[in-house]
């Protein structure tokens, strides 16, 4: 008898466990699931679909450092140039279309970039170039990841540029989307039209 009983705790003491381990996994599955249920009702509600197409054309400055200082011209600078190049792409539809506005566009990019840092009274000077072989670091956003490599991009580098950067699409018009956890642009820019 005494055996049966011990087999008899056993069993009901290993399908107590089984069900308290069954019911954390299910937890967990539905906590899941409805992390993924949630994400595309936040994308929706933000407007905005964050696939950049192969052709496109970004937008990166590069901070002199980390430093507060250099980081707060960066962001001056950042929403200088995109008040600037916000209206630039409003009526273009065509990559080439695209890369002749940015091409014939960049004096004009260096003055705005300039006058920010001459405003700042900013001990460091700027560079702005475009080219197809512009290096990004990867960038996680939101649930999509963002390969590093070379893609077109017009490049503002201020002073030795090794600070944090900034990025967007200026080609199509992503800018608003917040890539890089700052404050998005449709928040300074309040006129700037969702693509959806």
């Amino acid at each position: 008898m005494k055996r049966k009983h011990v087999s008899h705790v056993k069993y009901r003491r290993y399908f107590k466990r089984k069900r308290v381990v069954d019911l954390v996994l299910m937890s967990v599955a539905l906590g899941l699931i409805l992390i993924q249920l949630m994400m595309p009702e936040k994308q929706q509600a933000l407007g905005y679909d964050v696939d950049i197409p192969e052709e496109a054309i970004r937008l990166r400055i590069l901070a002199h450092s980390d430093d507060a200082v250099d980081q707060d011209m960066k962001r001056q600078v950042r929403d200088d140039v995109s008040r600037y190049v916000a209206g630039m792409m409003t009526d273009i539809t065509s990559i080439e279309e695209a890369r002749d506005a940015v091409t014939k566009a960049l004096p004009e990019i260096e003055q705005v970039v300039g006058a920010s840092l001459n405003e700042a009274d900013y001990p460091h000077a700027a560079t702005v170039t475009y080219g197809k072989n512009i290096v990004f670091p990867t960038k996680v956003y939101d649930t999509r990841v963002y390969p590093q490599g070379e893609y077109e991009a017009v490049l503002v580098t201020i002073g030795d540029g090794e600070g944090k950067n900034w990025w967007c699409v200026l080609f199509p018009s992503l800018c608003f989307v917040d890539f890089n956890g700052d404050v998005t642009l449709d928040r300074v820019i309040p006129n700037l039209k969702m693509i959806k």
